[in-house]
């Protein structure tokens, strides 16, 4: 769900966002002499498209991690796994059918998970390190039947037959940084994958990568891998002589107390997909984020935390959103905030404000630990678009529910103020923010908000309204009404 993540990011900044694939500022250290990649591939073993995999891996001498489907595991096929195993790659575990897992019960997600494990350990003797859920689709029951890391990883839509070994190659050379995960597939007949191969491996050698194992990988950065996350791309540790410290006034912005009353959790920055990777010790309704404005982000910034779920056989990605005006804390309430669910049919990427969906992605997000997060538009003091860079996420914690705070509540039709969109009392730049997405159709007024939507008096919510409200937060108008 990658395209439909960045699809409706780009349409909740109404102009166009400039997005960089700089890492934000969260101390990680400067690309060494060396880079690794690792290769991964799903679907296998079977005794033509694995082996013509490993006569490639072979050929440039590198090295890979098969994500094996219990059911493809028979005499014969089991042959190809263990030359991979000999060879020096890594055997995983990528379910017993390879079925909608976040649809299980407990009982039958360690059906999946143990069997596999089992089949792999006769193979080579050691039981596998990592999982890759079927579709990448997870449920907290996932995470805590499964006592292994998850895996995504960055993909070329090798699955799909139109895409050529040209257009695989260009795309898995573009998505290129240290410590990236490649995703692929050795399925039976993927000829153009093998091909593609021939093209990725060099060019990835020239450009001075060493092709490892996911093993070797989350040892090369210095890495423990978390078994409560899912991991994209694996950024290198720092050391405490590498580690950048913060400038001596953002000491404070910075920290976060670790007490009795907040629980940190943990990101990493993904800049292919110009995403975060984030979690929080356990699920809770509620999700903080620490943000850092640079000097010119004066306008706002809006982005989301996302995760995805499956029901009646269709993936949604659910994006829970959020809006702030300054440096600092941003609260994110599952329960009560707006939702975006998109998902894609016949090609093509959708929304949709079904309220028995939208329940169900509530439901899915409180209970679950690991989400994407991303910025999706900043602006300047002119509320101009500028680069989402000017935003960064420091810190995602956890609250102890004595100390949160209550989130906003819709005002009372009779006491709306004009221009104070969201109800909190005050007009400023989260009342612009909050007008956009309505404007967008990625949110919805109650009529109370529509009231104060209404900037101008005209009895309609437009984009007049927002070229008022944006006039008189830059103090070029002195009254919301003509």
């Amino acid at each position: 769900m990658y395209s439909v993540f960045r699809r409706i990011s780009a349409a909740a900044s109404a102009l166009t966002v400039l997005l960089s694939a700089a890492p934000p500022d969260i101390y990680l250290v400067k690309a060494a002499d060396t880079k690794y990649i690792a290769l991964t591939f799903d679907d296998g073993p079977n005794t033509s498209t694995t082996n013509q995999v490993l006569d490639v891996l072979e050929e440039y001498n590198a090295k890979a991690s098969f994500f094996l489907i219990g059911d493809n595991i028979n005499e014969e096929s089991a042959k190809a796994a263990k030359r991979a195993w000999e060879m020096g790659c890594e055997i995983d575990n990528h379910s017993k059918s390879h079925s909608y897992m976040s649809e299980m019960s407990s009982e039958e997600i360690k059906v999946e998970i143990e069997s596999v494990n089992e089949q792999i350990y006769d193979i080579t003797g050691t039981y596998p390190s990592f999982f890759r859920p079927p579709y990448i689709s997870v449920s907290a029951d996932m995470y805590d039947a499964i006592d292994v890391p998850f895996i995504c990883g960055a993909g070329c839509d090798d699955w799909d037959e139109k895409v050529t070994a040209e257009q695989r190659a260009e795309k898995v050379l573009s998505q290129a940084q240290d410590g990236q995960i490649i995703l692929l597939h050795d399925a039976q007949g993927n000829d153009q994958t093998v091909e593609a191969l021939k093209t990725i491996i060099p060019e990835l050698q020239k450009e001075g990568y060493t092709l490892v194992t996911l093993n070797e990988l989350f040892q090369a950065q210095g890495v423990t891998p978390d078994e409560d996350s899912m991991y994209s791309v694996v950024p290198r540790a720092v050391s405490g002589e590498e580690k950048s410290e913060p400038e001596e006034d953002e000491q404070e912005e910075n920290d976060i107390p670790d007490n009795d009353d907040i629980e940190n959790g943990k990101l990493s920055y993904d800049s292919v997909n110009m995403s975060y990777q984030i979690s929080v010790p356990k699920p809770s309704d509620q999700i903080f984020l620490d943000l850092k404005f640079s000097d010119e982000a004066k306008g706002g910034a809006s982005g989301c935390i996302a995760n995805g779920f499956t029901k009646d056989g269709v993936y949604y990605w659910a994006m829970l959103n959020w809006k702030a005006a300054k440096n600092g804390e941003v609260m994110l309430d599952i329960g009560k905030d707006t939702i975006t669910l998109a998902y894609s049919e016949d090609g093509e990427d959708r929304t949709t404000d079904d309220e028995e969906l939208i329940a169900e992605a509530r439901k899915y997000l409180k209970g679950i630990k690991n989400f994407q997060a991303q910025v999706w538009w900043v602006g300047d003091a002119s509320y101009n678009s500028i680069d989402t860079t000017n935003v960064k996420i420091r810190n995602v914690y956890l609250k102890n529910p004595d100390t949160a705070s209550e989130p906003e509540k819709d005002p009372e039709e009779k006491d709306f103020i004009t221009g104070d969109i969201n109800g909190s009392g005050i007009i400023d730049v989260t009342d612009i923010t909050e007008l956009s997405l309505a404007l967008l159709g990625d949110s919805e007024l109650s009529a109370a908000r529509q009231k104060a939507a209404d900037v101008d008096g005209d009895g309609a919510v437009t984009l007049a309204d927002l070229a008022r409200l944006r006039q008189y937060l830059s103090k070029k108008t002195d009254s919301l009404r003509y």
